[in-house]
This record gives structure tokens, sequence and C-alpha cells, in this order.
């Protein structure tokens, strides 16, 4: 058994370097197709080694069907396909565990992802540092290649997409898109940008997201969640090698309209807008300070946040952004993420006053907890699975696998 830190363990599963691995998934939207589209063939997320064509095929069977009640069938059917071959044994589901004080601490939600959009939250008067502990330390701070929950809570501070999430509900509400309109048979989108601006000055224009979503298609980035863009026009055969950036179908008309084609309706596209794959980055502070570009003093983002210190395994330490569009609304003047794994030392923090929000508590203090009023749970998108490296005996043959769902 091999207990590995974050970012270690990432590198293990995509190498495929172990035999079994105990996982996670949280949902990316309010969606069945965020689960299932995990285990598509070649998927940046897959890392057990198992592909079929006919699960691919009844994905994109589903993504093609306008009937919500058919679809729901296709996708019914394509996790039969999984099960029966049985590359991951689904264990159980989450259930947010978070600690903070609502008398202190205003703006957190319980919701269904356990996000919680950070523009609006504060302590106190504000004026103060907010302490959150992210439960571990971020693998990366640049959204077009970063994988995890950790990585999302700190850039949803720092960068700004079209949509942000709404704090309780998550249904999308208008960010660097001030409104939208959508075509009458599903597939095309107009957004249109409101006045805004990068933590230095420059204005963000439609042509920052034109860049950004084609960096992460693009083969040499290597980005994990490259899939959540295939719903666009040319999308996929770009990130495959069997296209052309010029023929992805998202297009910047000026600098304050986008325009989005997609290959076939998709009820759930606005859902994906909040997350951090969508998100705009500049081609120019990347081109000038390539990968070095998310260090502090050097990252250039237009969220509510700016990055003042980031000091590996210790902190992140955030200021509010004063050329953030909506400035005005941002009480807290700091916020520092805490990358603290053992659940033990962080409650102690938290009972200490050394830390203001926990997301995860030790277990076996759960009952104690429970009648505690600073303690906040609720239903979470998200479940604990085992995953098997198929690719080497005994896992290749589902027979084994399935034994091994039969001993649990």
């Amino acid at each position: 058994l091999r207990n590995n830190e974050w970012k270690v363990y990432l590198e293990e599963t995509t190498r495929l370097n172990y035999q079994i691995a105990r996982r996670g998934w949280i949902g990316d939207y309010a969606d069945p197709r965020t689960f299932l589209e995990l285990m598509m063939t070649g998927g940046g997320n897959n890392n057990t080694g198992w592909g079929s064509p006919e699960f691919d095929r009844l994905i994109h069977e589903s993504d093609r069907e306008t009937d919500p009640q058919k679809r729901l069938q296709i996708m019914a059917r394509a996790e039969n396909a999984l099960l029966d071959e049985m590359p991951l044994i689904p264990i159980y589901f989450y259930v947010s565990q978070n600690m903070y004080r609502a008398s202190e601490v205003k703006g957190l939600y319980t919701n269904l992802l356990n996000m919680h959009p950070m523009a609006e939250v504060v302590k106190g008067d504000g004026s103060g540092v907010l302490v959150m502990n992210n439960h571990t330390e971020v693998a990366t701070l640049d959204p077009g290649i970063a994988r995890g929950v950790s990585e999302h809570r700190v850039q949803a501070c720092l960068v700004e997409g079209l949509l942000n999430y709404h704090p309780e509900t998550l249904k999308p509400l208008p960010g660097v898109a001030e409104r939208w309109e959508v075509s009458e048979d599903g597939k095309t989108y107009t957004f249109h940008l409101r006045s805004s601006a990068w933590s230095d000055g420059a204005p963000v224009r439609a042509g920052d997201f034109e860049y950004a979503w084609k960096r992460v298609l693009n083969p040499a980035t290597g980005a994990d969640y490259a899939h959540l863009l295939y719903l666009i026009k040319g999308a996929e055969a770009y990130n495959t090698g069997k296209g052309e950036a010029s023929g992805v179908a998202v297009t910047a008309r000026d600098d304050r309209t986008l325009v989005v084609e997609l290959g076939n309706p998709a009820s759930y596209f606005l859902d994906l807008m909040p997350f951090f794959v969508f998100y705009p980055v500049r081609s120019d502070v990347i081109g000038k300070r390539g990968k070095e570009w998310t260090q502090p003093g050097k990252l250039i983002g237009n969220g509510p946040f700016v990055l003042k210190e980031h000091v590996i395994n210790e902190y992140i330490l955030l200021e509010r952004n004063p050329k953030y569009w909506n400035s005005g609304a941002v009480k807290q003047k700091q916020l520092k993420w805490l990358p603290t794994e053992n659940v033990t030392t962080a409650f102690n923090m938290y009972e200490k006053g050394q830390c203001d929000y926990l997301d995860a508590v030790p277990l076996e203090i759960i009952d104690q907890l429970l009648k505690r009023p600073d303690f906040h749970t609720a239903n979470y998108l998200g479940t604990y699975y085992y995953s098997f490296n198929v690719t080497k005996k005994p896992f290749d043959d589902k027979r084994v696998r399935r034994a091994f769902a039969l001993a649990i």
C-alpha cells in the first residue's frame, strides 16, 4: 500500500504505475455525463488503460439525443456496458464535511459541488485575513492544465470565466459575459462580454477566450480536461490530431463578442462555463513568461483576487483585485489558502482560531460534530471508487476484476 502526496498520486496514476488505486471524482457539472465521460477511451482522467468503442459510441449517441428521457436511457446503457467490463468498482457517494462559524464568515453555502465562489465571502468586516484549508498543495495554477478541486478553488479567485456559479444553486450567472443568446437549433451560443479588465489594466477580450480554449485543445498542451470542449464543433478532431485549430468553432467576432458553435445541442453547455478549463488566459503573458506565468508577480488574472504570495506546502495568499469589474462587491481584503492534509492537524488549527474553514474533519469525531452549529454537511456530487490498471495481469481479465468487486 502507498499513500502518496496529491501531485505524486496524479503522476503515478497517469503513468499507470499501480495495480489498484483508490480514487474519487467530483462532478464538474450537474449531469450524469460528468461521471460517464471519465471512462471514455483515451480520456485524460481515465487512467485505467480501459477503453470500449461501444461505450464511446453510446456516449456520443447520448450527446446527439435531444429528448431528455431517451438521453438518460442511452446513458444507462453506457453505464451497464461499463459495469459489465468493471474497470472500476464504485464504493460510495461523497458527503461534504465543512467547518466554519456562520456568525463570523458570511457568504458560504452548502451546495452539490461544495464549491464556494469567494467574491462575496467575508470574515467580519473583511479587513483581516480569511484562512481556508484547501486540504492539499495545488499542482498548478494554470487553468488550462489543472486537474483537481484544490486547484479550482484557488483559480476561481484569480480568474473568471464567461459565467459564474450561483453560490447556492450552482446555476450559471453572468461573469465576464453580461448576456448571451442561443440559436433556435441550440447549436450556436453568442456571448456578449462586459467591459472588464485584467489585473494589469488591459481589457479582457473575446480573443482571450478563443486563445485559451484552443490552447487547451492543442495536443501539445496535454490538458486532461480537453474532452469537456468536445461539444464544440471541430474540437475533438483538433485535440486528437485529426484537425486544425482553425476548424474549432469558437470565434472572437470582435473584442466583446464570442461565438461558439456546437456539433450537437447540449442542454448542459452553459453549466460548463464556470469550470476552470473554460477560463481565459493571455497569449502575450504566456508567450513572454512561459511556465513561470503562474508565479507571484507574474500571474495576470481577471478575478476578484490577485496572487500575492505562494509558499509551496505552506500557504497561498491572495489580495483583493481593485481592477475586478465587480470589485465593489468584494469585501474581503486578504484570503489565505492552506495545504494542510492531516485532518486532525487542520481541525486543531480551526479550534485554536488559526483557520476559518475546513473541507474535511477527523472521522472519529463525526458524532460529536453533528451536534455543533459550525459543522455543515450536505449531499455532494461525487463518488469514491477503486480503479484497476487493466493493462497488466491479473486485472487485464474482467473475471478477476468482477471477483474483486464481489469480494468488497
